[in-house]
């Protein structure tokens, strides 16, 4: 499987981003399956990944800053493959 890789750039140094230094990553499905895109950015609060996506209103998308809805939250840490030992 191919895979893209994005890193998220210093998520709360508050300063103007350019292209190459995200703060959040937008994924989109291409193809003839239709999905909404989501959009991936991390909480320290909560420590983890917070995953939204845009509610439909009418036909149309609306990807203004603040339509985005929290649909999931990743922790950081939420899987442990040590064993009891380690």
């Amino acid at each position: 499987m191919k895979e893209c890789r994005v890193d998220l750039w210093y998520p709360r140094v508050d300063t103007e981003r350019t292209d190459d230094k995200p703060q959040a990553a937008i994924v989109g499905l291409m193809d003839v399956r239709a999905a909404d895109d989501i959009r991936i950015t991390y909480d320290f609060d909560r420590d983890g990944y917070v995953i939204q996506q845009v509610p439909l209103t009418g036909t149309e998308y609306d990807f203004q800053e603040g339509e985005w809805t929290e649909v999931a939250f990743v922790p950081a840490w939420q899987l442990d493959a040590r064993t009891p030992e380690e």
